[in-house]
Parts: C-alpha cells; structure tokens; sequence
C-alpha cells in the first residue's frame, strides 16, 4: 500500500509541476523521440535559453543526423525551445574520416526562431571542437 501512496503522491507532483509550467507557457507541448523520451517546448521559452542539448539521432549509425536542442531548465525541468529540434548536421563515417559535417543554414534557423546568440555560439563551439577532416584531404597533405 506504501509503494501506490508514494506513486500517487509522485504523480501528483508531476502534475501540480506540469499545471504551474502551462500557467507561466500556455503554448507548452509535448516532444517524443524514437526512444520515447518526453521534452517539454514552448516558443516563449526561446528567447530564453541558455543551454544546448547536442547528439545525434542514433548511437550507433556513424552518419547519423546531428541535432541541437536548445533549453532553459524551469522548475527542476529543461523547457526546450519550439522547433525543439535543430538538425544541425551529420557524423562523419569512420570508413572515411573523423568529426561532425556542418549543416549550411542551421545558424540562420536558430537565429529565425530567436534563439540566443550564447546558445548559438555553443553550437559553433561543439563544431570547432569536432571539426569534420576527411581521410582524402589528409593524404593529399602527406603528397
């Protein structure tokens, strides 16, 4: 009987927590990936934020689709801004060299659905950190 008190009074916060971030965001919705996993958004909180999620679509696909979720945490929760994705760019496969392949027009994207210049330059940041350098362009500066 303890474990079903305790559920409830688990869901019930849940909930008061859900009510209160849908009074300060009307605008609130629910995000789903392909693992199930939930993400709050809301266009309100884009102005806002000043963080950025950063991974890709699929842990084992080396070419996977590269994604940025920028977000504000709120309430002990992390609010994400609306599109609550960015796809940003792609990995490069390790058959043919190392790093992240930069998406062109992404940054124009974040800055159209104002998302601030701090979590943009975040992004540029994870891209210098992981430069896409191709095994071609190495063995033509070893010639």
């Amino acid at each position: 009987m303890i474990e079903l008190k305790e559920k409830i009074k688990t869901l019930e916060d849940e909930a008061a927590k859900l009510k209160r971030l849908l009074a300060e965001y009307p605008d609130i919705k629910q995000d789903f990936d392909r693992w199930e996993t939930v993400r709050l958004y809301t266009s309100l909180i884009n102005p806002q934020t000043d963080e950025v999620d950063i991974h890709h679509t699929c842990g084992c696909c080396e070419d996977a689709y590269l994604l940025a979720r920028p977000y504000k945490e709120v309430d002990g929760e992390n609010i994400y801004s609306d599109p609550a994705r960015f796809t940003i760019g792609e990995g490069i496969p390790s058959y043919d060299g190392i790093g992240e392949k930069e998406h062109d027009g992404w940054e124009e994207q974040m800055k159209g659905a104002n998302i601030p210049d701090k979590v943009i330059e975040k992004v540029r940041k994870f891209f210098e950190d992981n430069k896409a350098r191709y095994f071609y362009e190495l063995e033509d500066l070893e010639d």
